[in-house]
């Protein structure tokens, strides 16, 4: 019996509905495959796909810890200092002579990767931009705990003539007429540099548990590592149970101009539930002007979503 708010793509085995991907989206995620090395650590998890409020919203309750940041229109990156099996990068006949002769390959290491895949900071190469150089000018600068990984996006430049996400063509008018002809994603750097924005952190032991940090220590480990979070929109507050209140604030705080850079739209906000009952989980809320903007590139066949393909 399916009931009110209940979300699914299949029933009964039977798909209904998929995310959709142009072709061009689907071949950039076969070749990013055979670029990079495939290689990872069961301690170096993926990020948790972030789930839009309006399907989520009532699964916030009241006395629930709410905190509204900016969603940065960026690349998504994480670095962690995880516990390797470097056997695994050798072939499966060095792999077996290093176990006769009785030799540990474990040891920790600190991990960078995109969403998806970890980076090799030998070989500089990324899938979809061909040149990791900007991820690594960042994550060469984090110095994680062990079993810590930071989770973050990388805004502005790839290098001084490519922008890390392209600029949006305006085609409405009153937006046209109060930022140009392009939305340009710099978030307040100049061509050829990119910085950092983190908006999670969390904790795995050798079992490969892991638990999402607070926001509160987020702030701190920012502070302490010299990294900058992404920026909050109000003071963190105890929701009351009101959910219409709730996502009118929401809806308020998501349309205008990046507090980063008003030079360019907000992408939208992220709303991180904190409870006693539950893990954090964070929920996202786009731009109604980003949407339209998006959407239009959207359409063309040649559009590559990077958050997909990376």
């Amino acid at each position: 019996m399916l009931q009110e708010n209940f979300t699914f793509t299949e029933l009964e085995g039977i798909p209904i509905c998929n995310k959709y991907m142009t072709q061009a989206t689907i071949r950039a995620m076969k070749q990013q495959a055979k670029r990079v090395p495939k290689f990872t650590a069961a301690m170096f998890r993926e990020h948790s796909e972030t789930d839009q409020l309006k399907y989520g919203l009532y699964n916030i309750k009241k006395g629930d810890l709410i905190t509204i940041t900016e969603k940065v229109h960026g690349t998504s990156q994480r670095t962690g200092k995880v516990l390797v099996d470097r056997s695994m990068r050798h072939s499966w006949l060095w792999r077996q002579l290093r176990r006769v002769l009785g030799k540990k390959d474990k040891g920790w290491e600190t991990l960078t990767g995109t969403r998806r895949t970890v980076l090799d900071p030998k070989f500089k190469k990324d899938g979809y931009y061909g040149d990791a150089s900007f991820r690594l000018s960042i994550s060469d600068r984090i110095q994680p705990q062990k079993g810590e990984t930071i989770y973050y996006e990388v805004a502005g430049y790839v290098n001084p003539s490519l922008m890390i996400m392209p600029p949006h063509s305006v085609n409405l008018p009153d937006v046209k007429k109060k930022y140009g002809e392009y939305m340009v994603y710099k978030y307040g750097t100049d061509p050829g540099q990119c910085r950092e924005f983190v908006y999670c952190i969390t904790m795995t032991n050798e079992d490969s548990y892991s638990v999402t940090m607070p926001w509160t220590y987020v702030m701190a480990r920012c502070k302490e590592l010299g990294l900058t979070p992404v920026p909050m929109l109000c003071e963190p507050f105890i929701f009351d149970g009101d959910h219409a209140a709730l996502r009118e604030l929401v809806d308020t705080l998501t349309e205008g101009p990046s507090t980063i850079d008003s030079s360019h739209i907000r992408e939208g906000v992220c709303v991180l539930v904190e409870s006693a009952n539950h893990p954090p989980k964070i929920y996202k809320n786009k731009s109604f002007v980003f949407g339209v903007l998006e959407g239009y590139i959207k359409e063309k066949a040649d559009y590559v979503d990077l958050e997909e393909s990376s």
